[in-house]
């Protein structure tokens, strides 16, 4: 929701958001009885006690509102949820002090950031999502917020609401953005972000994100997903930007008609070039990846992805690199942290023989199984590593047994996800000639062939492997490149060639 006077999202009208006025009560049962006449003098007498009280506690306060907030506390206790539901879950050090406004109904965690202009903006959104939080129906809401800055020039806040029922149980979520320029300390409106152009580039590359993700694919013609991804700025309203990428928020219920999850889009940068108001030329130059792309390759000639999981090896890695040195040949690594980590003097010769380096994560763990903080965890231990060694991060990952799902997907959104359509099962015979078999028995254009540099047998293979594949016209690439030649613009989180 930008700077525009939406009051929180009726799911039931159509987009159209509604504020109600009014805050939903919660009984132990809806039965009235009848009052004895005397009774309403009792009430009012109640009444003038409560509202005396109100007045000596706002006094002994010093007038304090509750939208100037308190510093953050994570000791901090609700009398519906546990502590551990309404903490700032997402504080990672930003450099902005962290408050929070609470209520019986509600706990809203936001920045304060020392600047007036910022800070006045900021309260003034913290009170229009209370008053979200008192029309909601839900029994009580946890708004929480993280901070990202671009090119040191821009900052994007990024409320997100959690709404729970009278059982506590998560019913839906919301998110609320904001975006300011630091120079002039103003918030910025969307057209002071986007040019016009950008609603047809988001629409088309929202509508291909989403027909590429197995989980939605079969959804993306139905009625309700063309409406709400038509190129108008209300449907793409909600979005922070970093050095990295510009993050699209959608909600699932809106695209699909059910479901409370918010779908967050990643566009790289370099996908935003002319379609930009404002300028992050210095982000861009800080984030370019290597690239494994060469230009003399003929697009017209078959071509051939060699990969390599589990790896790097101090010996079979290094013959395999020798090989496809001699051939003018290159391939895609995708390594595991511990085995990166003992080995980064190999990393670095993979990186200067020109072949890509992608992910496999740090202990070869199966992702659907683990903890979204744990899924995160096993991809950054390895980028983390990779970077040290070579400069630059992986650019490509690969599921440990192949195990994905949507969650993986929306979590491991840098880099697109890359399996296999040849599988040599070298792992299994650890024979050089039942794997040279393999890959010359299946191979044609456009194969991606899994292999594992931690076998000597896979290393002895390629010494056949790559002669005969160039006898036969292919050329050997790297995954990147054959996407690229291919034009397959696969982006961050979706996968390949499933």
């Amino acid at each position: 929701m930008k700077n525009n006077k939406r009051y929180h999202y009726n799911y039931g009208n159509n987009r159209q958001y509604s504020y109600l006025g009014v805050r939903n009560t919660y009984t132990a049962n809806n039965r009235s009885r009848k009052k004895k006449n005397h009774i309403w003098i009792i009430a009012l007498v109640s009444i003038l006690f409560v509202l005396a009280a109100c007045v000596a506690a706002f006094f002994i306060m010093g007038g304090m509102s509750i939208f100037n907030g308190g510093l953050y506390d994570s000791n901090i206790k609700s009398t519906f949820l546990d502590k551990s539901k309404i903490e700032h879950m997402s504080y990672n050090g930003e450099k902005y002090e962290s408050k929070y406004v609470s209520t019986e109904d509600y706990l809203i965690n936001y920045p304060a950031t020392k600047i007036d202009n910022i800070d006045k903006e900021i309260n003034d959104r913290v009170s229009y999502l209370s008053k979200c939080a008192e029309a909601s129906s839900a029994r009580f809401t946890a708004i929480d917020y993280i901070t990202e800055t671009a090119d040191d020039k821009y900052l994007s806040l990024v409320f997100t609401a959690k709404e729970y029922d009278d059982n506590k149980k998560l019913i839906s979520d919301y998110v609320s953005t904001m975006m300011f320029e630091l120079d002039s300390n103003k918030l910025l409106d969307d057209e002071q972000v986007f040019k016009n152009s950008f609603y047809n580039f988001a629409s088309e590359y929202v509508r291909t994100y989403f027909n590429n993700n197995i989980d939605t694919k079969k959804k993306t013609s139905d009625e309700t997903f063309l409406s709400a991804t038509t190129a108008d700025k209300i449907h793409f309203g909600e979005y922070s930007i970093n050095d990295n990428k510009c993050t699209l928020y959608m909600n699932q219920k809106e695209l699909f008609g059910s479901g409370s999850t918010i779908y967050e889009i990643p566009i790289a940068l370099s996908e935003l070039d002319g379609y930009l108001e404002i300028s992050l030329e210095n982000a861009k130059n800080t984030i370019k990846k290597a690239s494994t792309i060469r230009d003399n390759l003929d697009p017209n000639k078959p071509m051939v992805a060699l990969t390599f999981d589990d790896g790097p090896h101090a010996e079979n890695t290094e013959i395999i690199l020798d090989v496809l040195k001699k051939y003018n040949s290159r391939a895609t690594f995708f390594v595991v942290g511990y085995n990166a980590e003992a080995n980064t003097d190999v990393l670095k010769k993979i990186s200067d023989a020109g072949c890509q380096i992608g992910n496999h994560t740090k202990d070869h763990s199966n992702l659907t199984e683990l903890t979204d903080d744990e899924i995160k965890e096993e991809a950054d231990y390895v980028d983390k590593i990779v970077k040290n060694a070579t400069g630059s991060p992986t650019t490509a990952l690969r599921p440990p047994y192949g195990a994905y799902s949507e969650k993986v997907q929306q979590i491991l959104n840098k880099t697109p996800l890359i399996f296999w359509s040849v599988d040599t099962e070298d792992w299994a015979n650890l024979d050089k000639d039942k794997t040279t078999k393999a890959v010359m028995n299946q191979v044609s254009d456009g194969s991606i062939v899994l292999m594992h540099d931690i076998h000597s047998s896979t290393a002895e293979a390629m010494k056949e492997i790559v002669p005969k594949l160039i006898a036969e016209g292919y050329q050997l690439v790297t995954v990147e490149e054959l996407l690229y030649y291919k034009e397959l613009n696969i982006k961050g989180g979706e996968t390949y060639p499933w």
